[in-house]
């Protein structure tokens, strides 16, 4: 079975105004407050959710030990296809507090900043340097989703 790794900051990075301090996901990843993560590259991630919906993979949640990508990795879950984990699609047209989910205008960016694990301005902060014209992938580790409401009678 493959594995597809999903790496979690216990600090806020560098270039973020709280620069250093704890962002607490993985505790929050455990009481099921930190509900999705967001990542760049839909299309990798499309491909690799292909993988977990088949039964050929799953998610390995790690976290640093110490500095990113300088430290190892420690591993805290994991998670497959029957724990109903899910991706979407998201987009922001360049602006973040208009969010488009599977081309519906729904999400707000608050309920989005909440699910993630963040207060709305560190969320705000976090996603400043991203590529907001580009697509992003929602991974869900929870069988939630954000439903059109239109369909959804």
């Amino acid at each position: 079975m493959k594995t597809f790794v999903l790496t979690f900051s216990r600090v806020f990075p560098a270039m973020h105004p709280r620069a250093g301090a704890p962002t607490f996901f993985v505790d929050k990843i455990t009481r099921k407050e930190k509900l999705h993560t967001i990542r760049a590259n839909s299309a990798l991630w499309l491909n690799r959710f292909d993988e977990i919906r088949k039964g050929n993979a799953e998610l390995s949640l790690r976290y640093w030990w110490d500095k990113p990508y300088r430290s190892a990795q420690i591993e805290f879950g994991r998670l497959g296809k029957e724990d109903g984990i899910g991706i979407q699609l998201l987009q922001f047209n360049g602006d973040i507090m208009t969010p488009r989910v599977d081309n519906w205008n729904y999400p707000s960016s608050q309920d989005l900043a909440k699910n993630d694990g963040l207060y709305f301005n560190d969320w705000c902060d976090w996603f400043e340097r991203y590529d907001l014209t580009k697509e992003l992938a929602i991974i869900w580790l929870c069988p939630q989703r954000y439903n059109n409401p239109v369909l959804n009678f």
